[in-house]
C-alpha cells in the first residue's frame, strides 16, 4: 500500500545518502589521520553529537524502553551509573593521559605508555567486542522499528543496511561518520518532540464519560471510531496486545471470540491480536 511503499522509498533515500556521504569524504581523506581523526579538526560540537548518536541511538530507543517496563525505578540506576558515570569516568581519565593527542588509536596509546604489546591486543579484543555489541543493538533496534511498521523480508533490509553502514565507514572515515551521526541525533530530537507534541489523548479526551451520546456505547464502535481517528493522523495499528486483569469470569472460553472481534473491528488479521 501507499504506507508502505513510502517506508521503503524513504529508507532507500536514506540510504543512498549515506552511500553518498561515504564516497565524498573519501575523496577528502588525505592521511590517516584524516581517515581515522577527522585530522584531528572536530568541534565540541560536532564531536559531542557523533558521540550522543553512539549512546542515543535505535539500541536507547527500543531496548531502554522494554528494560525500564522489566525493571521499573532500577533503570535510573543503570542509565546513572553506567552510561553517565562511564563517560564521568572516561573524562577525568582523558585528562590524565600524557601526550594522548598524539596517538590515533587507545591501543597504541596503551602498548607506547605501558610498552605492552599484550595490552594492546587486550585494548582492540574489548573494543572489538564493544562494537559488537553496540552493532547489534542498532542492528536489532533497526528490526524491531521494521516489524513495527509492517515490513517484511527485514532480514535483507537489515542486512542491505549494514552493508551500506560499513561501506559509509570504510570510504569516509571519522568525519563521514560524525556527519551522518549529526544528521541522525538531530532526526531523533525532532521525531521525539514531534511525537510528544502529535500525543492524540486517552480514551477520554476523544469519548468523554459526561457525554450522554456515549452512555451505553458499543465498545467495538468505539474501537473503530479510534481506528478511524489514528488512521487521519497518519498512523496505522501494527498489532494489538491486550491484558485483561479481573478476579472473574474465567476468560480462557472467550479469549478466541475476543480475539476475533477485536481483529474485525480494527480491521486486522487475527494472528496480529493477542489477549
Amino acid at each position: 500500500d501507499i504506507f508502505m511503499t513510502s517506508i521503503y522509498v524513504a529508507l532507500i533515500i536514506y540510504l543512498v545518502i549515506l552511500f553518498a556521504v561515504g564516497i565524498y569524504y573519501s575523496k577528502k581523506n588525505a592521511t590517516i589521520s584524516d581517515f581515522l581523526l577527522a585530522g584531528k579538526s572536530l568541534g565540541v560540537i560536532a564531536a559531542t553529537l557523533t558521540i550522543s548518536a553512539s549512546l542515543f541511538g535505535g539500541g536507547l530507543l527500543t531496548g531502554t524502553a522494554q528494560k525500564a517496563y522489566n525493571s521499573g525505578p532500577m533503570m535510573y540506576v543503570y542509565g546513572i551509573f553506567g552510561s553517565g558515570f562511564g563517560l564521568l569516568l572516561a573524562s577525568f581519565l582523558v585528562k590524565k593521559m600524557k601526550d594522548f593527542s598524539n596517538f590515533g588509536t587507545i591501543t597504541e596509546y596503551l602498548e607506547t605508555r605501558y610498552n605492552s604489546k599484550f595490552l594492546r591486543s587486550a585494548s582492540a579484543f574489548l573494543s572489538m567486542v564493544a562494537l559488537i555489541a553496540l552493532v547489534g543493538s542498532q542492528v536489532g533496534a533497526a528490526v524491531g522499528i521494521m516489524n513495527a511498521l509492517g515490513m517484511k523480508n527485514t532480514t535483507i533490509a537489515a542486512l542491505f543496511a549494514c552493508i551500506v553502514i560499513i561501506a559509509l565507514t570504510s570510504m569516509g572515515g571519522l568525519m563521514a561518520v560524525t556527519v551522518t551521526d549529526g544528521f541522525q541525533i538531530i532526526l531523533v530530537m525532532v521525531g521525539v518532540v514531534w511525537i510528544t507534541v502529535a500525543a492524540l489523548g486517552d480514551i477520554g479526551t476523544w469519548f468523554p464519560d459526561t457525554d450522554p451520546a456515549y452512555s451505553g456505547a458499543d465498545s467495538l464502535a468505539l474501537l473503530r471510531q479510534g481506528v478511524h481517528i489514528l488512521q487521519k493522523h497518519g498512523c496505522r495499528i501494527v498489532n494489538i496486545d491486550a491484558t485483561v486483569l479481573a478476579p472473574e469470569p474465567k476468560l480462557k472460553p472467550y479469549i478466541e471470540m475476543m480475539r476475533s472481534r477485536l481483529a474485525e473491528a480494527s480491521g486486522m488479521e487475527l494472528g496480529q491480536v493477542s489477549v
